[in-house]
């Protein structure tokens, strides 16, 4: 009798490997850009016979240790050694989203949203009605933009004849990282003997903007001007959901002291036309007018601006005199600018070369 239950126990403990049996080596990233199907790289080594098992995957966000998302994997049978599993392996999988960040996109192949999580994994089978925990395990991840913020205008050690300049900036990537994005962007005036870093981390900012919805931010009127004869630094943080995900560079800019010529000019904002490899973007302009700046490295002569409409037709056309050196020119709009609408701006020198622009009505 004792020999009979020794023997049923044993083959009660074959059908499906133990703990001891099981060994979890797990090949998810820990840092970086990572699919929710790489959640499922893993090796499960059977020291027992053929047997099955499931997985069971929590994650939880490190900062309220809430869960986030769980998941749970079909019957796999695993032999005896080492098993080389991936999501196809495991799959069809029930996945289940706690949060409005992962809900947002329900795509297995999608990617885990920016953020540090804890993922724990549980290994379990069947015996009989009972089901018996076989392994279990715990890692760390931190998923991060491939890319921050990128400034993009005022240039880094730009001189500014504006005093109400335009910043913009590239949004961080990739894109589908994020399911609420906004921007932060500040400007501190550098003092004497400071780095740009230096002015942002220790001094109190001369200009901040919040929760910004688009790359761009217009200084606008009501805030004091910015004082001539000075550098100043900016940066942009990116925020998803509120939470800071990456941080720009930090960039300074250049306003010199006003002469009587150059105070019409400070007063308004001026888009600067480049080559055209180099123009990126669109900015958006009042509804008054457009300003254009052109730095020319010839003498003086006559060039054509061309103002074109989104259908490519031409809506303006203004014959000017460009001189060697930082040239401004004004044009009202007469109504032929529309808001919604992109319009690109371009100057072709006495070399042929392109300069362009784009610009929308605000």
């Amino acid at each position: 009798m004792k020999i009979q239950k020794l023997i049923f126990l044993w083959l009660l403990l074959a059908a499906v490997p133990t703990s001891a049996q099981l060994t979890m080596a797990l090949q998810v990233p820990p840092v970086g850009v990572v699919q929710k199907t790489q959640l499922w790289n893993m090796v499960l080594v059977n020291a027992g016979n053929t047997a099955t098992a499931e997985v069971n995957i929590t994650m939880l966000n490190v900062a309220d240790h809430t869960p986030v998302l769980t998941a749970a994997s079909r019957s796999v049978t695993l032999q005896k050694g080492a098993n080389q599993l991936r999501y196809t392996d495991f799959s069809p999988v029930a996945w289940k989203y706690l949060s409005g960040a992962f809900s947002a996109d329900m795509n297995p192949e999608g990617l885990i949203p920016v953020g540090n999580y804890t993922v724990c994994y549980a290994v379990g089978g069947w015996q009989g009605d009972t089901y018996v925990s076989l392994t279990e395990d715990c890692i760390n991840l931190e998923i991060q933009p491939l890319s921050p913020p990128v400034l993009n205008t005022p240039a880094d050690k730009d001189t500014l004849l504006s005093l109400y300049p335009q910043f913009t900036w590239l949004p961080p990537s990739p894109l589908n990282l994020f399911s609420n994005l906004s921007y932060d962007v500040s400007v501190t005036a550098v003092l004497q003997g400071q780095s740009a870093l230096q002015a942002v981390q220790q001094n109190i900012p001369f200009y901040t903007a919040g929760n910004l919805a688009t790359p761009i931010s217009i200084y606008p009127v009501s805030a004091p001007s910015l004082d001539t004869a000075r550098w100043y630094a900016w940066a942009v943080v990116a925020k998803n959901n509120n939470q800071v995900v990456a941080q720009s560079e930090v960039w300074m800019f250049y306003v010199p002291g006003m002469t009587k010529g150059t105070e019409d000019i400070a007063a308004r904002s001026y888009l600067l036309l480049k080559k055209e490899q180099d123009a990126a973007g669109v900015s958006f302009i009042a509804a008054g007018g457009a300003g254009l700046s052109f730095y020319s490295y010839e003498k003086e002569h006559q060039a054509a601006i061309t103002f074109t409409g989104p259908d490519g037709s031409v809506v303006r056309q203004a014959k000017v005199m460009v001189s060697y050196g930082n040239n401004f020119w004004w044009f009202d709009n007469k109504g032929d600018f529309k808001k919604n609408s992109v319009y690109k701006v371009s100057l072709q020198d006495s070399h042929r070369s392109q300069y362009i622009t784009h610009f929308m009505i605000q």
